[in-house]
């Protein structure tokens, strides 16, 4: 692996995802304003089911890195030309049958979308749905080539394409909302920006990367290898999609477009809590397999895994906290009033992801150990139990309910996968969890401040807002330093900071 291509990969990374969210804070109030409530809502309907038709590539461009990596030490440029082949005719015949899957559901918009939308609503989604279906089915292509750039380390040029997406897509989109096109406008604009980026990745593999394919001997005994691989996958993506984005297609379907629209700004303020986590505990991951493979004590690796708990929940109970008392006020400027409940939506998502995402580390020590079977299927289990949950609790509550159910099924996953911890991976989760609630010693002067900014203050005034915002970092800080934070844990700041001792 060249150190320089994976160096300017991760920075290109980090960066792509911070102008992402940059761009997104900047860009959605924007076209929440021009789109409205009703369209905004009924364009993340779409979403959400062309999102759930994604999961049909089942897996097939990670399971590529794997043996591509295989074929390129152990076989010949004419059989990995083969590989390539299959992966091709794999996903291309996937690609043909989401697309078709996709018109049929298109053809029966009410079977799709329920009963709750307009005549005119069921026509745009119908016309949305079928954009959007055929994009998909390219993106199925591109993931070969994709994935053949990214096996090639070419982590750069992979990154640097996902950053100019992220700054093309809503630079084109906007003066198509401009000109009115609506959702219209932003599927087009999508649409034209995701051509031209797999155009490229076509052209780079061919040109610069000696990209290519061949029919004439194909391995199809090599396609139950491949499945059985992916299989586990596509569980994972099954998860993940039932998780995070099949609240947004059930509450459009109970309780329509507007419902859905203020659900999906909750959706988004819980996405960016949990990119935040997911940047910190990734950067690890390397490490905990290094520990792992080296054999050290369970004591040793329980106190690593407590060391990253630490230092997630120190970055992430600012973020959480700060959410809670400023929240509300900023969600009411950034969206607009009519997204009010959009707050207490959040809330019931992202507090109780504290709990696991603090343990990510806990789930790269499973996958280390071979142990991660059991975290599958219980996500698995826990995963199916909230779809069934959402579905009661929507008859009885608003889109609220959809949250609730997904808050219960993660606690129930996460106190299960404690115990397994404790009992099956002799990580002692007890010391743990001491360790854990010792830092809430540092929240309690945050607390107390962050009421009494929402008692006295006015957080709807801006200047107000960020002066008093900045104050709760302030306060935040000083608070752990001296009440919460270990001498590693300080070491590090300093570090950051630039500070000797």
């Amino acid at each position: 692996m060249e150190n320089r291509q994976l160096k300017l990969g991760v920075i290109l990374s980090y960066l792509s995802m911070s102008l992402k969210i940059i761009i997104s804070l900047i860009y959605t109030p924007i076209m929440l304003r021009i789109l409205g409530q009703q369209e905004y809502g009924l364009y993340q309907l779409v979403i959400s089911v062309i999102s759930n038709l994604s999961i049909l590539n089942i897996g097939f461009g990670s399971a590529y890195i794997r043996f591509f990596a295989q074929f390129r030490a152990q076989k010949t440029a004419k059989e990995l030309a083969n590989m390539n082949g299959l992966f091709f005719a794999i996903l291309s015949i996937l690609a043909v049958f989401t697309i078709i899957l996709g018109f049929w559901l298109g053809f029966q918009p009410s079977l799709v979308f329920g009963q709750g939308l307009q005549a005119d609503e069921l026509r745009l989604a119908q016309e949305l749905l079928f954009i959007l279906v055929i994009m998909l089915g390219f993106s199925f292509i591109n993931l070969l080539f994709n994935s053949y750039i990214i096996a090639n380390e070419k982590f750069s040029v992979q990154r640097g394409l996902d950053l100019l997406q992220t700054l093309a897509s809503p630079l084109l989109q906007l003066p198509l909302l401009l000109l009115g096109l609506g959702s219209r406008g932003i599927v087009i604009g999508t649409t034209i920006t995701s051509l031209c980026i797999y155009s490229y990745n076509i052209y780079y593999c061919y040109r610069r990367l000696n990209f290519r394919m061949s029919w004439q001997a194909i391995d199809w005994s090599l396609l139950k290898e491949i499945g059985h691989y992916s299989s586990f996958i596509f569980l994972a993506m099954i998860i993940d999609q039932i998780n995070w984005n099949v609240d947004v297609y059930l509450v459009g379907r109970f309780y329509g477009t507007v419902a859905t629209a203020v659900y999906s700004i909750a959706e988004l303020m819980d996405g960016y809590f949990r990119q935040f986590s997911s940047s910190f505990s990734s950067l690890l991951t390397p490490r905990i397999h290094t520990l792992v493979s080296e054999n050290i004590s369970d004591r040793a690796l329980t106190e690593f895994f407590i060391k990253m708990a630490r230092i997630q929940f120190l970055i992430m109970a600012l973020i959480a906290s700060g959410f809670i008392f400023f929240g509300q006020a900023f969600i009411y400027k950034w969206a607009g009033p009519e997204y009010q409940d959009s707050f207490y939506i959040s809330l019931v998502l992202i507090l109780p992801l504290l709990v696991p995402i603090i343990q990510n580390g806990g789930i790269e020590i499973r996958r280390a150990k071979n142990q991660h079977q059991f975290y599958t299927k219980v996500s698995f289990i826990t995963a199916l139990m909230n779809v069934g949950f959402t579905i009661i609790l929507l008859n009885f509550l608003p889109a609220i309910g959809a949250a609730i159910s997904t808050s219960v099924t993660l606690l129930i996953n996460s106190i299960i996968l404690n115990i397994n911890y404790h009992r099956s991976m002799n990580l002692d989760m007890i010391y743990f969890w001491r360790e854990i609630l010792s830092l809430f010693k540092g929240m309690i002067l945050p607390i107390v401040m962050g009421t009494i900014f929402n008692v006295f203050v006015d957080l709807n005034d801006m200047l107000l807002f960020v002066l008093c915002g900045i104050m709760y970092v302030f306060i935040y800080g000083i608070s752990m330093w001296f009440l919460a934070m270990n001498a590693y844990e300080k070491s590090l700041v300093k570090n950051i900071l630039g500070i000797g001792d």
